[in-house]
């Protein structure tokens, strides 16, 4: 499942793919798993209203479903 967040809401506790991945490798914390250049990172605890849109995608269907939040 992917979630779109509303960026201004959160942009205090963003962390850049970049800075993602700087900080993993300067922790060595090897067994998260990233998609560098693609993945940022929030902070702390994520209110459910800063949601602002959620898809769940199957490997085993073609279909991008829309989830509603």
């Amino acid at each position: 499942m992917w979630i779109e967040i509303n960026r201004d809401q959160t942009a205090s506790h963003v962390i850049s793919s970049i800075e993602l991945k700087n900080r993993w490798e300067s922790e060595k914390a090897y067994r998260h798993r990233t998609m560098p250049g693609i993945e940022a990172a929030y902070m702390g605890v994520l209110p459910r209203t800063a949601f602002k849109r959620a898809f769940m995608v199957r490997k085993e269907d073609t279909q991008l479903y829309s989830l509603g939040v």
